[in-house]
């Protein structure tokens, strides 16, 4: 009967470990925008016109990509590449170095304003783009604030 006991709470015990494994193993393939990033919950990005902004993301969708910024302030959407590479080879690839990567840098044209917004990517298909943020291909930032300075 002791026997019985310990070999359930072994089983238990086992099954616990490989759920924790498995949870862990997909929230490190989630897609996710690591640049622009902050270490503060009140994430402030500031650049000028002109400046460049470099955009991180891993585990990206395969095939190509559009990249938007979204403004959750006033509605506006600056699209910032039509269409570019999900993954490349010259970006972070994660803490392992493994990790499936993209990157694009945008210089910060005159006409974007600030105000709260987030960085989406979308999948491009051949026939359509979806700009659906309940697409299991779109990637999306934490919601940032963009602050455009004037000199």
């Amino acid at each position: 009967m002791n026997i019985s006991y310990f070999n359930l709470i072994g089983c238990f015990s086992l099954l616990s470990i490989i759920q924790i494994g498995l949870v862990a193993g997909q929230s490190y393939l989630e897609p996710d925008v690591t640049s622009p990033a902050c270490a503060s919950y009140k994430c402030e990005v500031v650049r000028q016109p002109g400046d460049a902004l470099h955009i991180n993301w891993l585990n990206a969708p395969s095939g190509d990509v559009k990249l938007v910024l979204a403004s959750e302030t006033n509605g506006k959407s600056y699209t910032i590449a039509e269409r570019i590479a999900g993954t490349q080879r010259d970006c972070h690839h994660g803490d392992t170095g493994h990790r499936p990567c993209g990157q694009y840098t945008k210089i910060v044209p005159a006409n974007w304003t600030s105000g709260k917004c987030k960085l989406k990517l979308f999948n491009v298909f051949p026939t359509k783009i979806t700009d659906d943020d309940s697409n299991t291909n779109t990637i999306v930032s934490p919601e940032f604030s963009l602050t455009i300075t004037r000199a």
